[in-house]
């Protein structure tokens, strides 16, 4: 089946896409200030479970998603609009809490505008565990802005993932560089560079980088002295069964002992 990645430009939507524990654990990360929920084969198990359903609906490999975001106000959701780059559709999942009070609720209505603009247009509901996915060059505009949990998808013909980014710098990621995206470092970076989530993950990742080969250092020693220690210990049978020789003169010509007195 191809999936809107692939130019089918159509819109797909599917109620209900996680269960209730899924979408109060995505809730809850969304309250506590997260706006990623990463890495790679690291993620957590709601942002995987998600992203599953994704694979599942649109027909691709895992390694053709992207990390899952948090936004907590999204009025409008747009893909691509670049014909160059990895990305092209987005799929997004509402998290507005349908248990809020009736003054906490937020207007379903949400507007669908196709590729072409204004020719390819229609109106949906963004309920609460609904998944929407929205075509390469399209977007979604929302009545009043929704709290969304969304996630790129790679367009057709480009490369999945390496398995060096979706596991180890993935690895490094998720153990140096998320558990320290506060909001306190946004604004610090914030103030330093126009490109704050940027150079956050650069810095943690550098130091995140630095520290695992800094602690790989001693294995590396123990591995060297491990091999030297074997190289010595296949030289010295050979050694012992070789005989000590001293080096003897070439027969047949005189030497300073063999000559007689005259």
């Amino acid at each position: 089946r191809r999936g809107p990645s692939e130019g089918d430009g159509r819109l797909r939507v599917a109620r209900a896409a996680l269960d209730g524990d899924d979408l109060g654990e995505l809730r809850g990360m969304l309250a506590a200030g997260r706006s990623v929920v990463c890495c790679g084969h690291w993620r957590d198990g709601a942002a995987a479970r998600l992203q599953e359903r994704v694979a599942a609906e649109v027909g691709v490999p895992l390694r053709l998603l992207g990390d899952v975001h948090l936004s907590n106000s999204s009025s409008r959701v747009t893909s691509s609009v670049s014909a160059a780059g990895l990305w092209g559709a987005v799929a997004v999942l509402y998290l507005d809490d349908p248990a809020a009070a009736p003054d906490e609720q937020v207007a379903p209505g949400a507007t669908f505008v196709g590729a072409d603009g204004g020719s390819d247009r229609s109106a949906l509901e963004a309920l609460p565990g609904s998944l929407v996915v929205v075509p390469d060059g399209a977007e979604l505009l929302h009545e009043a802005p929704h709290r969304v949990a969304w996630l790129h998808i790679r367009r057709s013909g480009q490369p999945q993932r390496s398995a060096f980014d979706y596991y180890f710098v993935a690895w490094v990621r998720a153990h140096f560089v998320a558990p320290y995206d506060t909001e306190s470092q946004r604004r610090l970076f914030g103030s330093l560079t126009r490109y704050p989530r940027y150079w956050h993950g650069f810095l943690w990742s550098f130091v995140g980088m630095f520290l695992t080969v800094f602690a790989c250092v001693p294995l590396a020693w123990q591995a060297v002295r491990l091999l030297d220690r074997l190289y010595a210990t296949e030289r010295r049978p050979k050694e012992a069964l070789s005989p000590a020789t001293s080096p003897s003169p070439p027969a047949g010509l005189p030497t300073l002992l063999s000559r007689e007195r005259r």
